[in-house]
C-alpha cells in the first residue's frame, strides 16, 4: 500500500493528503462535542446548524493549512518545521470556526470548551497521521536495505551535529545502498546511547575491531574540524585498504547545515599533514591587494597560478600574469577569458629588456617574484640554468623593479636555501641575497622574500608521482627509509604569502610555519592504503638511495638567523645576516660565466657566494634540528 503511494503523481498525492486532513477535521470536530457530553452521539449533532458549522470547519482548517505550507511537505520526512507549519494551520483554523460560529449562534447550544478540545484532537490527528506515514517509510526503507545482498555496512565517526544530518540524509538516499550500523563518538556521555536508532559502539580505540567484526565496508569521518593528527590515526589505526574512508569537507557546512553524502570527499594527502586551519587577516589582505596593479611572474607554475587565484580575490585593480611557458599561458588565457582586469603575457625574466618592458607599461605596485626552476636533481644536472633563471631573473626582476619604482616586490623561496647541499637550493640563497641587496639601498621599493618547503601537488612533487606509481601497480620509489620533508598545501602557502606580503616589513626574510616535518615512508603507506591497496603486499616499496645533492633533513632557518614573530602565528622574521663582502663583484663574477664554463668552475663560484654550500655531503647533511618549533 505504502509503495503504491509513494508511485502516486504529486497532484494524487495532494489531493490524498486534503481527504485524510478533511477526514481528520470531521472526526475531531465531532469527537470534542462527544467528548465534551460524554455520550457517542451529543445533543448538538440534532441540531440543523451542526452540519453547517461542521462544513465550516472543514473550509477553514484545510485552507489554514494550505495557507501556512502544510501540503508543500514532504510527508516521509516530516519533522518539527512541519509541525509548526500543523500547529500555526490549525490555531488559525479554529479561531476562524470559534468567530463565525459566534457570529452564527452567539454559541448558543455550543459549549465554549469543546473548542480547545476539538483544537487538541485536531493536532494530534494530523500529525499522528504524518507520523505513522514516516515511520511506516522509514521501516520499509530499513527492511529493503537489510534484504539488498549488495548493501554496504558503514560506521560514521562523530555523534555529532555532523553525524546527526549525515545519518538522515543517509537514511532518506535508498540508491546509496548503506546500512549505518553504528557511530564512533570518544565522548564519554555518548557511549551506548542511540541517534535516530543507531548506537555509538565505542571510541576511536575500538575503531579496528568493530570494522573486522561486523564487516564495515565505509566509514564517514563526520567532523568537519578534524585534524589531520585525527584523520591520520583513524587511518592508520583502520589500517583495511578494503574500508572506504571518506570526510565532510569544511566546518562551514555544519554552520549553514549543509551536510549530505554529496559532500563527502576521499582522503586526500593534505588531510594527513596534521596542519592546524590557517588564520588570515583578510582586511590586511585586501589592503595590500585592492585597487593595486599586480605582477606575478612563473604565473604558469604551482604557486604562480595560485597566487594568481588567490589575488583575483582581493579585487586588483588589474593583474598581469607573466610566464616564459607558451602552453601555461594559453591554459591560463584560457581559464580567465571572462574574468576582467586579468592579462598574461609570454615574457622570460632572464631577459633584462623582456622584464624591464612589463614592468615600465604596466607599472605594477606590487611584484610577486615566483619563476625559478626548483627541481633539485635536474638543477644539478644543468646549474648554470639554475643560476640564470634564479639569480639573473631575480636580479632582472628586481632592477627593473627599483627603477620603475615599484612599491613592492615579494620573492618566493625554498628550505633548500638554509644550508644548501645543491644548486638548485645555492642559487635560490644568492635570489634572496639579491633581494637584500637591492632592499639596502634605501630606495622606494621594499623588498621582501618569503621562505617554505614542500608543496602538495605541486609540479615534480612527490605527491604526484606517488599517485602515478600507484596507478601504474607500482613499485613506490622513496630515496631512504628516514627521509623527512616539510609540507603544506598549495592554497595555504599562496594564503600565507599574501598575508606575509601584506606585513609592514621591508627588506626582510620571512618563513612560513611548516609545522612538524612528515616522513615519507609514512606518507607513501598511507597513500597505498587510501587508494585500497595493501603496502609490501599489493604496491611494493623501494629505496633508490639519495639523489645528488639531496638532504635527509630539511630546514626553515639557519642556525645563526633568529626568529622574530609577526603578527601572525604561521609567519616569522628572520634576522638578515651581512651580505658576502664584495657581494656586487661576486654577483657578477657568478652571471658572467658561460656554457663553456666547467662544472667545477660554477660550483666554486657559487661557493665563494655561499660559503655554506656543502655539494660533497651530497644529502648526508645532518640538523640539530628537525622541526620547526
Amino acid at each position: 500500500m505504502l509503495l503504491k503511494i509513494q508511485s502516486l503523481k504529486p497532484k494524487e498525492k495532494l489531493i490524498l493528503a486534503i481527504i485524510h486532513d478533511v477526514f481528520a477535521v470531521m472526526v475531531s470536530f465531532y469527537m470534542a462535542f462527544a467528548l465534551r457530553h460524554g455520550q457517542l452521539i451529543p445533543p448538538e449533532a440534532k441540531y440543523k446548524t451542526f452540519p453547517l458549522m461542521l462544513v465550516i470547519a472543514i473550509i477553514a482548517q484545510v485552507s489554514c493549512l494550505a495557507i501556512t505550507g502544510a501540503y508543500k511537505s514532504i510527508y516521509r520526512f516530516s519533522s518539527i518545521p512541519d509541525f509548526i507549519k500543523i500547529f500555526k494551520g490549525s490555531s488559525l483554523g479554529l479561531l476562524i470556526t470559534t468567530v463565525v460560529i459566534f457570529f452564527s449562534t452567539r454559541l448558543n447550544s455550543y459549549p465554549r470548551g469543546v473548542f480547545f478540545i476539538n483544537w487538541s484532537l485536531l493536532l494530534l490527528s494530523l500529525g499522528f497521521g504524518r507520523i505513522i506515514y514516516r515511520i511506516i517509510s522509514e521501516l520499509n526503507q530499513d527492511r529493503f536495505i537489510k534484504k539488498d545482498q549488495n548493501k554496504k555496512n558503514v560506521l560514521i565517526i562523530g555523534a555529532g551535529k555532523g553525524g546527526e544530518k549525515l545519518l538522515r540524509d543517509i537514511k532518506y538516499s535508498p540508491d546509496l545502498r548503506f546500512q549505518v550500523v553504528g557511530f564512533i563518538d570518544d565522548a564519554p556521555d555518548k557511549l551506548g546511547r542511540s541517534l535516530h536508532g543507531v548506537r555509538v559502539l565505542g571510541g576511536t580505540s575500538r575503531l579496528k575491531a568493530l570494522c573486522d567484526h561486523l564487516k564495515i565496508n565505509v566509514v564517514l569521518i563526520a567532523i568537519p574540524k578534524a585534524s589531520g593528527e585525527d584523520i591520520r590515526k583513524i587511518v592508520s589505526t583502520i589500517n583495511n585498504p578494503k574500508v572506504e574512508i571518506k570526510t565532510l569537507p569544511r566546518f562551514e557546512d555544519i554552520l549553514y547545515g549543509r551536510i549530505e553524502f554529496s559532500l563527502l570527499r576521499n582522503i586526500e594527502p593534505e588531510d594527513l599533514l596534521g596542519r592546524s586551519p590557517v588564520t588570515l587577516n583578510l582586511e590586511e589582505i585586501k589592503s595590500f591587494i585592492r585597487d593595486k596593479n599586480v605582477l606575478v611572474t612563473g604565473a604558469g607554475g604551482s604557486i604562480g597560478s595560485e597566487i594568481v587565484k588567490q589575488a583575483l580575490k582581493h579585487s586588483p585593480k588589474h593583474l598581469l600574469g607573466f610566464e616564459q611557458n607558451e602552453l601555461a599561458v594559453y591554459e591560463l588565457q584560457t581559464n580567465y577569458e571572462n574574468k576582467p582586469r586579468v592579462t598574461f603575457k609570454i615574457g622570460d625574466v632572464r631577459n633584462y629588456e623582456s622584464v624591464n618592458s612589463i614592468i615600465s607599461h604596466f607599472k605594477p605596485d606590487v611584484v610577486f617574484h615566483a619563476a625559478a626552476y626548483k627541481h633539485v636533481p635536474l638543477m644539478e644536472e644543468n646549474p648554470l640554468e639554475s643560476i640564470r633563471t634564479n639569480v639573473l631573473g631575480t636580479k632582472n626582476v628586481a632592477e627593473a623593479s627599483v627603477i620603475n619604482k615599484v612599491k613592492k616586490v615579494v620573492l618566493i623561496s625554498t628550505d633548500k636555501a638554509v644550508n644548501p647541499t645543491n644548486v638548485m637550493g645555492t642559487t635560490k640563497r644568492i635570489a634572496e641575497l639579491v633581494c637584500l641587496y637591492f632592499g639596502s639601498l634605501n630606495l622606494e621599493t621594499a623588498f621582501t622574500t618569503i621562505r617554505f618547503g614542500n608543496v602538495l601537488g605541486s609540479s615534480g612533487s612527490v605527491i604526484p608521482r606517488f599517485k602515478k606509481q600507484i596507478a601504474n601497480g607500482g613499485p613506490l620509489t622513496i630515496t631512504h627509509p628516514e627521509i623527512e620533508r616539510f609540507f603544506m598545501s598549495i592554497p595555504e602557502a599562496c594564503q600565507l604569502v599574501l598575508q606575509a606580503g601584506a606585513l609592514p616589513s621591508k627588506n626582510r626574510i620571512m618563513v612560513l610555519d611548516m609545522g612538524s616535518p612528515v616522513k615519507i615512508l609514512n606518507l607513501a603507506k598511507q597513500l597505498i592504503t587510501l587508494s585500497g591497496h595493501e603496502p609490501e603486499k599489493d604496491i611494493k616499496i623501494e629505496f633508490t638511495g639519495l639523489r645528488p645533492g639531496e638532504k635527509m633533513y630539511e630546514e626553515i632557518f639557519d642556525e645563526k638567523e633568529s626568529r622574530i614573530p609577526t603578527t601572525n602565528k604561521k609567519i616569522y622574521l628572520s634576522e638578515n645576516k651581512p651580505l658576502p663582502d664584495g657581494f656586487e663583484k661576486l654577483l657578477t663574477e657568478l652571471l658572467s660565466l658561460s656554457s663553456n664554463s666547467p662544472r667545477q668552475e660554477i660550483l666554486f663560484t657559487l661557493k665563494k657566494i655561499i660559503p655554506e654550500f656543502d655539494h660533497k655531503s651530497n644529502g648526508n647533511h645532518q640538523l640539530n634540528s628537525k622541526s620547526f618549533h
